[in-house]
């Protein structure tokens, strides 16, 4: 699924003011009862990702496609959860295509391969 933060409606048009960041991002996890949708969420970025980017108005980026999964461990009380990605993969001609079958409207933007995590 590509998702955009913050997600947007599929019927949404662009205004030119924004740059779209997009890739696939899942993660594997168990329902939690802090998650915002009841399934813990991925963030970014790991530390040796992070470098500073310039994304333009008016553009659509793909930053790749990331699968990870989650651990918990308890000791005592305490809960521990962590996520960890597992596998990163450049599909930028796929995952472009989905995008703006996806959202329609964004169908317009040009796209550029920012894969991170190479």
């Amino acid at each position: 699924m590509c998702r955009i933060y913050p997600s947007i409606l599929p019927g949404e048009k662009p205004t030119g003011q924004e740059a779209y960041l997009y890739g696939r991002f899942y993660i594997e996890a168990k329902a939690s009862r802090l998650a915002l949708d009841g399934h813990q969420t991925m963030g970014f970025a790991p530390e040796k990702l992070m470098r500073d980017a310039r994304f333009d108005a008016g553009r659509a980026y793909y930053l790749g496609d990331f699968y990870a999964e989650t651990t918990t461990t308890t000791i005592g009380r305490t809960i521990s959860r962590n996520w960890n990605i597992k596998t990163v993969r450049n599909d930028y001609k796929n995952t472009s295509q989905a995008l703006m079958a996806a959202y329609p409207n964004l169908s317009a933007l040009p796209t550029e391969d920012r894969m991170i995590g190479k």
